[in-house]
């Protein structure tokens, strides 16, 4: 009975080092796919002034995202919009992960910049939205001003 119990528990030991190591080689392997994407900037440049722009990790709520940007080009200075606020920093690296259609993009980016602590937000964009590059210095400091 013993030599039965002391056999679990090794069993049981060995399945959760091989787990452990399973799950990390998994998350390492995820994360490095993603840093191979093209880095892109999501931010508002409306107005001479940077904003952040708004990001849905539902899809369900791609409709009024989409009809929130579009109300706003049509020149709406205060579009209503029915999902959860969240933004995507301005000055953030971002990882473009494909198009969902030509007005919503997909993309990454992790939170506080810190890759190494895989904390990231996954969602969708309005695509209009991408630069290629990071805000110019002259709109960060005109939104420093406000």
């Amino acid at each position: 009975m013993k030599n039965k119990l002391a056999l679990y528990a090794f069993l049981f030991l060995v399945f959760a080092v091989l787990w452990n190591i399973g799950a990390d080689y998994y998350a390492r392997k995820f994360h490095e796919n993603i840093q191979q994407h093209k880095t892109v900037y999501v931010y508002d440049q409306e107005y001479n002034v940077i904003n952040p722009v708004l990001i849905i990790t539902d899809i369900d709520d791609k409709d009024s995202l989409i009809s929130y940007y579009q109300k706003q080009e049509n020149g709406v200075k205060n579009p209503g919009f029915n999902f959860a606020l969240q933004t995507v920093p301005f000055n953030m690296p971002c990882y473009l992960l494909g198009y969902n259609d030509s007005l919503l993009a997909e993309i990454v980016y992790y939170e506080n910049n810190d890759l190494k602590s895989r904390n990231y937000v996954k969602g969708y964009v309005f695509s209009k939205k991408l630069h290629n590059s990071p805000p110019p210095d002259s709109l960060l400091k005109n939104r420093l001003k406000k």
